[in-house]
């Protein structure tokens, strides 16, 4: 078993500066840094997914970045498996281990256990197909509503993957989002965590000036050939890794159907919205401790 020792979570939204937040801490506690983002994992996805880069990679050991292909199924429960190795050797070798990403059901899957959910059947998908075509992404969302009005609290309504799994889970089961999601097994960690401190961290920007850095980050994406990487990718626009935040509007542009400053102008609001949903979920999901961006370097209060 793992000696007793310390985990920090660097979470919160992208663009947040986490990716330097975390070689920091991981140059001074000499550990790992283990990924936490789900579409970090993938090893065709780089420029799109704000990867470290290879300098970046350099300057500290990094685990679970790449690891896997986009053709490869991969979700919670096997990064959860993975983290769990990664995190467990982290804490034999130095007593201490990172966590770095943003995405917070990866984490949960990792620290609290995986929800023990129900699988819909053959007729309850074949009603939310029949919702889906009919009535399309409103309709999906008003079924959702109609059978749990707090399905929000917890689900990306901008999802339509996720929503379409969530609408067959409430009409399977009957019960709502939250009391299925009470339905948890043990986390792989179960047996090291009572003697670890847990620490959440997260970069706290001011909304307008996260916008910005957002903003930013994105027309540096595209000088960096985010285009020339998404070209790359058309033949596997199907799967599921793609359908996210800086390839999606992409496939749209190059299939003609919208201009270039507008697929740009949607990937901005789109990474708003996903950052501004990160930071509801740090807020209201872990006990996060906010530290102010414009000050970390200096104070080094993530470095007791």
């Amino acid at each position: 078993m793992p000696k007793a020792g310390r985990i920090a979570i660097l979470g919160g939204p992208t663009g947040s500066g986490k990716t330097s937040f975390s070689i920091q801490l991981a140059q001074h506690w000499a550990c790992p840094i283990v990924n936490a983002d789900s579409r970090q994992v993938y090893r065709e996805l780089n420029i799109g997914v704000a990867k470290p880069s290879p300098s970046e990679f350099k300057q500290a050991e990094h685990r679970l970045f790449g690891h896997v292909s986009i053709l490869e199924d991969y979700n919670a429960e096997r990064y959860a498996q993975e983290a769990a190795m990664e995190v467990r050797k982290s804490l034999e070798s130095t007593g201490r281990a990172i966590l770095c990403g943003g995405t917070g059901l990866y984490i949960r899957a990792l620290l609290e256990g995986l929800n023990e959910l129900p699988e819909p059947g053959a007729e309850t998908l074949a009603r939310v197909d029949r919702c889906i075509r009919e009535e399309g992404i409103v309709g999906l969302r008003k079924a959702i509503m109609k059978a749990d009005p707090l399905a929000h609290e917890r689900l990306d309504m901008f999802n339509p993957q996720r929503m379409q799994r969530a609408l067959s889970l409430l009409w399977e089961s009957g019960q709502s989002l939250n009391d299925l999601y009470l339905q948890k097994t043990l986390s792989p960690l179960h047996d090291v965590l009572e003697n670890c401190q847990v620490e959440y961290l997260g970069l706290d920007w001011d909304r307008e000036t996260l916008y910005h850095r957002l903003h930013q980050r994105c027309d540096s994406m595209m000088k960096d050939g985010l285009l020339e990487e998404v070209k790359g990718l058309q033949s596997h626009r199907h799967l599921n890794a793609l359908q996210t935040v800086g390839y999606s509007e992409w496939f749209e542009h190059l299939d003609g159907t919208v201009s270039y400053p507008y697929a740009l102008d949607k990937m901005k609001q789109n990474t708003r919205r996903y950052a501004k949903r990160q930071v509801t979920w740090f807020k209201n999901q872990f006990p996060t401790r906010w530290i102010p961006a414009s000050t970390w370097k200096q104070d080094r209060l993530f470095l007791p």
